[in-house]
């Protein structure tokens, strides 16, 4: 197990084709979020999530996961552009 105290999403990469996802809720009025597998993850499998960056304006940033479906830059799904 890892003891990094806080910043333990460091540890995760972004793919457009993630295995694992990200559910956020509220305790005692403070945001939690934690990350789940969606699929079985074999030891020494990247843990990977889409970021769901939003894009508002500026520099495009590239995405370069290498995954069949890649949209080839983040928040690109959201956004609609290519």
């Amino acid at each position: 197990m890892f003891s990094y105290p806080r910043h333990r999403l460091n540890l995760c990469g972004y793919l457009c084709l993630p295995n694992c996802v990200t559910r956020k809720w509220t305790v005692l009025r403070e945001i939690r979020v934690g990350i789940f597998s969606k699929q079985d993850i074999p030891v020494g499998t990247e843990l990977a999530y889409d970021y769901n960056f939003e894009w508002y304006g500026g520099a495009k940033v590239r995405c370069l996961c290498g995954a069949p479906c890649c949209s080839g830059f983040l928040g690109a799904k959201s956004r609609g552009f290519q």
